[in-house]
């Protein structure tokens, strides 16, 4: 049954343009979700088997993708880079913020030696509990500690988590919540710099960070301003979408610019159609950035920000 809905989603992904698509999107979902349950609302992600939620459109979405074009995301170039900066940085410790399913968690513990750690961070309970499950089904109890927190700039704030982005305070951390969805959800605010404290990792460490949390990138990066100033070195993938980052009550250039202030070795927009890395310098190119994106399907990219770590060769090539 697999095969034969590939076969006819093929069909008209060849033949029909992307509004076309969107259109068919709803029919295409509704025949997608049985059989998906039949395949037991699971996908297999590498080595690991990874559970996702049928009622979720992401999750559905993720189930689709990968029996289509065989990885659940079709960002393949930044969880490229994001397992060989890993991979060329064995010590570190990963933390995935904005887990989701857990695809990039899982995809980490691939190349993480297993003494390794991964903090997997997802704030909404449902996914989080596929999340869990994927966790303990795998057996990496041991090597994967989760949080179902939201990431912020503050501890202990109760952070609203709603499919519909509300000028709020309470809506610093929006995280995924299912589209159809018009539930409501309420979690605790962490900042990454508390909690890795909490989990006995002290900011000395090296971390790989990748974040995606629906344009509070700012916050969390505020909220881990001893990670970034006081360790031995990092590097940070997260998605910027500058119209989200506006509805969270910052201004993306000055988030730009405050990414400058760092003064990292390297920061470089992930460019997943030409794939290349596309270096971001001064403010001016922040400014090109944002209007490029506009002009992209999702009106978002991925950014790669880089200190004192080793960048294996896969990275360097990708330069100008």
């Amino acid at each position: 049954m697999l095969s034969i809905f590939k076969k006819v989603t093929s069909f008209y992904l060849d033949r029909f343009p992307k509004r076309m698509m969107d259109l068919l999107k709803p029919a295409i979902f509704a025949v997608a979700r049985p059989i998906m349950i039949l395949a037991g609302s699971k996908i297999q992600v590498s080595e690991y088997t990874m559970y996702l939620d049928a009622r979720d459109t992401t999750g559905l979405s993720y189930f689709i993708c990968n029996y289509m074009f065989g990885a659940p995301s079709l960002e393949h170039l930044e969880i490229k880079l994001f397992l060989d900066l890993i991979a060329a940085n064995s010590d570190t410790v990963v933390v995935d913020v904005g887990s989701n399913y857990g695809y990039y968690t899982l995809e980490a513990c691939t190349v993480l030696p297993s003494e390794g750690t991964v903090i997997a961070i997802e704030p909404d309970k449902k996914v989080f509990a596929c999340l869990s499950r994927s966790v303990r089904y795998n057996s990496l109890e041991d090597r994967v500690t989760l949080a179902n927190v939201a990431i912020s700039d503050t501890d202990g704030e109760k952070m609203m988590l709603s499919c519909e982005r509300r000028e709020s305070a309470l809506n610093k951390a929006v995280a995924y919540v299912p589209v159809d969805s018009s539930c409501t959800d309420i979690v605790d605010s962490r900042t990454l710099d508390s909690l890795t404290t909490q989990y006995c990792l002290p900011s000395e460490h090296k971390f790989v960070i990748k974040i995606d949390i629906e344009g509070s990138e700012p916050f969390a990066f505020a909220g881990m301003h001893e990670i970034l100033t006081t360790s031995r070195g990092y590097v940070v993938l997260f998605e910027f979408t500058p119209h989200s980052v506006a509805s969270s009550g910052h201004d993306p250039l000055q988030f730009g610019r405050s990414v400058l202030k760092l003064e990292p070795d390297l920061i470089a927009e992930i460019d997943e159609v030409s794939c290349t890395l596309n270096p971001l310098k001064v403010v001016e190119d922040w400014e090109e950035l944002i209007r490029r994106t506009k002009l992209y399907p999702r009106g978002d990219t991925n950014i790669l920000v880089s200190k004192n770590m080793s960048l294996p060769k896969s990275l360097l090539d990708l330069l100008p």
